[in-house]
């Protein structure tokens, strides 16, 4: 519908209006996470500022079930794959496009013959990537490259770093290092890239200085606007893909109980939703410490939900291992609610000290229910913090942050 929307507007006649032509390229377009609300976000954007784009998207293969990869346990996609797949996506031309042998990560994001021609019919190829290496398959296009990095491999990864001496931990240590120089490729072949924090933009701008463009994406905040006059149960919230071991839930839960063991005068429960499913052993230490009455878990919400969840929550809670910004902290922000979160890099963005929030260290579960205890206490710093987000989360509104992204792509 977007897609249809745009061309009725702007494509009045090839002289009156030229349309350039821009991929969105993306690993498994269509599935939740912080790398799709980036792609929703372009789509929108593009939309609200009446931009002149025929924009179609590309799905690059991320995992050894991808059904149009070249795959080493099976033979029958040895001859006919990898595949290049057209098809529809909410209005959008969809290309899914398959890896070679693609059990093997670092070949997931290597060019492709193929994929290299698809690339070569656009304007431009807006890549956007949790890792610099997805941009490493469209070194070889003659087309422009932008790419939206997250983070780097070795952050993202960092509880890999200390391999241990074995088999497998050499093999881990030799395709993390080859994800890393496929990123390094990529960085140094690309016009641009956008990045969501201060560390990435010094890592980046130390590999290939003057290409660096710091800019959050953003959301439509009036989607998440907080209906005050609601009068439910309080609760605590936390949102991200429950099955993610960067998020940290065990730091959570425990924090949670450390909460209930300063006798607070009332006591919300804590409420974790997402995508997915909650590890075996998260709920093994939700039993264990005797609080399966007291955290509810929901997964797999419709976007209404989700803002309904946001809506009747009193703190949100993000006890993440490193991220990249941290989408759901705007969402929380355009929600009106006050911020607790672990230093893990992207909320600097966001979130300063005592202003909109408070920051605790990485996997300090006794502090962050300190700071739990000491916020809910304190309803007019929580107030304060409130109307302070509210305001603060409209900087980062979509109308406002797609527009270093099109003054980038300078059409």
């Amino acid at each position: 519908f977007l897609h249809e929307f745009i061309l009725a507007n702007f494509y009045i006649t090839s002289k009156e209006v030229s349309l350039k032509k821009i991929a969105i390229v993306a690993p498994e377009i269509g599935d939740e996470g912080g790398v799709m609300a980036v792609v929703n976000f372009l789509l929108l954007g593009f939309l609200e500022n009446n931009s002149p784009l025929d924009v179609s998207l590309i799905s690059l293969a991320s995992s050894h079930k991808d059904e149009n990869s070249r795959k080493i346990l099976d033979p029958r996609t040895w001859w006919d794959y990898p595949k290049i797949v057209k098809s529809d996506f909410q209005g959008y031309t969809l290309y899914k496009a398959g890896s070679d042998w693609v059990e093997w990560e670092p070949n997931r994001y290597k060019p492709r013959r193929e994929l290299t021609a698809l690339f070569d019919e656009f304007d431009l190829v807006q890549i956007v990537c949790g890792i610099p290496s997805w941009g490493f398959v469209a070194v070889d296009t003659r087309s422009k490259i932008f790419m939206q990095v997250a983070t780097l491999a070795e952050l993202e990864r960092g509880h890999q770093m200390h391999f241990k001496p074995t088999v497998r931990g050499l093999f881990q240590k030799i395709i993390l290092q080859k994800v890393i120089d496929q990123g390094l490729e990529a960085v140094k072949a690309s016009n641009g890239i956008f990045v969501e924090n201060e560390i990435m933009s010094k890592a980046i701008g130390a590999i290939t200085p003057g290409k660096t463009i710091f800019a959050p994406p953003g959301i439509d905040t009036s989607v998440f606007a907080r209906d005050t006059s609601k009068t439910e149960n309080c609760y605590f919230l936390s949102i991200g893909r429950l099955g993610d071991q960067r998020k940290d839930y065990s730091t959570l839960i425990r924090a949670y109980g450390y909460f209930l063991d300063l006798k607070p005068k009332e006591k919300p429960e804590l409420v974790i939703a997402g995508n997915g499913s909650l590890s075996y052993e998260n709920i093994e230490l939700i039993d264990e410490l005797q609080l399966k009455d007291r955290i509810t878990i929901k997964s797999n919400l419709s976007q209404e939900e989700v803002v309904e969840l946001y809506s009747g929550a009193d703190i949100f809670v993000l006890s993440s291992l490193e991220e990249g910004l941290g989408i759901v902290l705007i969402e929380a922000m355009a929600s009106g609610l006050p911020i607790i979160t672990t230093d893990c890099g992207g909320p600097r963005t966001l979130v300063e000290e005592n202003i909109n929030g408070l920051f605790t260290s990485v996997g300090d579960s006794k502090a962050l229910g300190q700071a739990i205890y000491n916020l809910w206490s304190d309803p007019k710093k929580r107030e304060i913090m409130s109307k302070t987000n509210r305001i603060k989360a409209m900087e980062f509104d979509t109308s406002v942050k797609i527009k270093s992204f099109l003054s980038a792509y300078n059409f």
